[in-house]
């Protein structure tokens, strides 16, 4: 036993110094990771946003020109009405707590937004 705590004596301090290195570099590394995770998450939320927003003007674009060219909703605005509400839908879930809206609160959300 004498044995053991001499040994103790001279490499605890070592012992117990590398132990906590470790865990402090685990505890670093974990808190890396979820860093990036949310960045790389607020990344792809911004660029579905773009995309959503593109698609949007572009198809506003094309369904007023139908209905200048027609002068009537057909099946073709109504398409694009739907295309236009799936987009805004991508958008409004793209920021948190947008999921599962629809209809009257899915375009609430979608103004509250500023778009």
């Amino acid at each position: 036993m004498s044995k053991a705590w001499a040994w103790l004596k001279k490499w605890g301090g070592a012992l117990f110094g590398g132990l906590a290195a470790a865990l402090l570099f685990v505890l670093g590394a974990g808190w890396l990771w979820r860093r990036q995770e949310r960045t790389l998450g607020r990344v792809k939320d911004e660029m579905a946003v773009a995309k959503a927003k593109a698609d949007i003007a572009l198809l506003q674009g094309v369904r007023e020109e139908i209905v200048r060219q027609v002068g009537e909703k057909d099946q073709a605005t109504a398409e694009i009405d739907e295309k236009l509400l799936d987009n805004r839908r991508k958008i409004v879930e793209a920021h948190e707590g947008g999921e599962g809206l629809e209809g009257e609160d899915l375009e609430r959300a979608f103004a509250e937004l500023g778009l």
